[in-house]
């Protein structure tokens, strides 16, 4: 078990990796050759934070789909209504994550970009650009 002081996994999957071709006797270093361990333990890592965005996006997705039944605005004879909220939250998990990546995690950025954009629409909806 990792306590709360050691890196993440995906982390040392990668230093590990660095640190396998940076030995100097290792016949692939040597030969300039490709570490196909090292290629193995990136590629881990790599699926590793794939499925946790996933992960995410779906906890995320799952997370607007309850706020809306809670909202009242799902009722389970209604699979249309369902689908459009589905569909909205899916809309809604990708704005917000464009916002996160523009804002290299910025918390406050990301407000500041969502309120930028509430702005925006609100003045198209005043002028009827919508």
């Amino acid at each position: 078990m990792i306590n709360e002081q050691d890196p993440d996994l995906v982390y040392r999957l990668r230093k590990r990796a660095e640190i396998r071709r940076q030995i100097p006797g290792r016949k692939s270093v040597e030969e300039g050759k490709p570490d196909r361990i090292a290629d193995i333990l990136e590629e881990a890592a790599n699926e590793i934070e794939q499925l946790r965005d996933e992960r995410n996006r779906l906890h995320m997705r799952d997370r607007i789909l309850e706020l809306a039944k809670e909202a009242g605005l799902i009722t389970y004879d209604s699979d249309d209504k369902m689908l459009q909220v589905e569909q909205f939250a899916k809309l809604l998990v990708d704005e917000v994550e464009s916002y996160i990546e523009e804002s290299e995690g910025d918390i406050d950025f990301v407000r500041f970009l969502i309120d930028r954009r509430l702005k925006v629409k609100e003045k198209n909806l005043k002028c009827g650009a919508i």
